[in-house]
């Protein structure tokens, strides 16, 4: 009989414990459908248009899951995006304020220089919100390729990974945002036979770490928006700059700023690896003129500290962005171009 009463309240404390969790995933769907309404609405006040069907809801009874089927994003400049057959967000009801969007499949982006075909097997959005306010995103890319539907042009990479920290503002109007990005396994486009032939086809890693402070005005055009952060004292401070690339291996770290007049300004370090072999490799092909070829030689050389177990000479490098020009060392290599050009 104690058997029975048991497996009684057992029975009847799950049978409680499903439809509380069914209100509450009926009052979050409900929530989150008014949510999306208001987003959209928001989305085509500012000029964007937004098709796409009222979403399919699932995930019952521990996730809140929504399905959108061939969603279209066109910008008020004319940029469009295509989705997949199917686009899915999903977060646990625990943690509302995570939402992870899914969308493997073809994508399509309509931009300058031709439509865009992206195939994506697996990809993942991720998006944190913080009292309503979105505060982190991460976004990771697996095994998609791009194609130019006009030129024909396409590459590939195994992994693209990219991760920002909260955005945090500053008593000034400043705000200051960390970020991670990871690309590897990035298969050169063919236009780019020449670095391919000096270097090699694939870039195995590109990894960059940092903070980027300042105005970030993201409403503005480019050329306001780069000045706002200029004068506010922008830096795009790289704690980790790490590149390897066939026999060339570097990394390092430095900070990057704009001059008034929209320049490169900043300053760099690294340690790299299979430089000087590079270097003569430029100038053998005529990209170096014989004479500087010679002379950034030398003067990799007299920095050289070694080989590693590849016969790579190892060079601490100093690098220079000021003026408008680019130096390694005291060696002035080129002049840099502003960031912004007029039409």
């Amino acid at each position: 009989m104690r058997h029975k009463l048991w497996l009684r309240a057992l029975l009847a404390l799950l049978i409680v414990g499903l439809l509380a969790l069914t209100i509450l995933w009926l009052v979050v769907r409900d929530e989150f459908r008014t949510i999306l309404a208001n987003w959209r609405s928001e989305m085509e006040a500012m000029g964007f248009v937004v098709a796409a069907g009222p979403p399919e809801f699932g995930g019952w009874p521990l996730q809140l899951e929504a399905r959108f089927a061939a969603p279209v994003i066109t910008l008020p400049s004319g940029e469009r995006w295509e989705g997949p057959a199917t686009v899915a967000g999903h977060a646990w009801l625990w943690d509302l304020e995570t939402i992870v969007i899914e969308g493997p499949g073809r994508h399509r982006l309509e931009v300058e220089g031709g439509p865009l075909a992206i195939e994506l097997p697996e990809g993942a959005l991720t998006l944190g919100f913080a009292n309503g306010r979105l505060d982190r995103v991460a976004l990771e890319l697996a095994k998609a390729v791009v194609r130019n539907e006009t030129s024909g042009r396409s590459l590939g990479l195994d992994r693209l990974a990219l991760e920002t920290a909260p955005l945090t503002p500053k008593p000034d109007g400043s705000a200051e945002i960390g970020f991670a990005f990871e690309l590897a396994g990035f298969a050169l486009p063919t236009e780019m036979a020449g670095a391919t032939a000096l270097v090699g086809p694939e870039i195995a890693l590109l990894h960059l770490q940092g903070r980027l402070s300042g105005q970030l005005a993201l409403e503005r055009s480019w050329e306001a928006f780069l000045a706002a952060w200029r004068d506010s004292g922008g830096i795009l401070d790289f704690a980790v700059i790490e590149l390897d690339w066939g026999e060339l291996w570097a990394k390092g770290a430095g900070t990057l700023a704009a001059d008034q007049a929209f320049r490169p300004l900043g300053a760099f370090s690294f340690e790299t690896l299979g430089l000087p072999a590079l270097i003569a490799r430029a100038t053998e092909a005529g990209l170096l003129e014989q004479s500087a070829g010679q002379t950034l030689e030398r003067a990799l050389g007299a920095l050289a500290t070694g080989t590693d177990d590849r016969g790579r000479q190892r060079v601490q490098l100093p690098v220079t962005l000021q003026d408008g020009r680019l130096y390694v060392g005291q060696i002035e290599l080129g002049r840099l171009r502003p960031l912004v050009f007029d039409d």
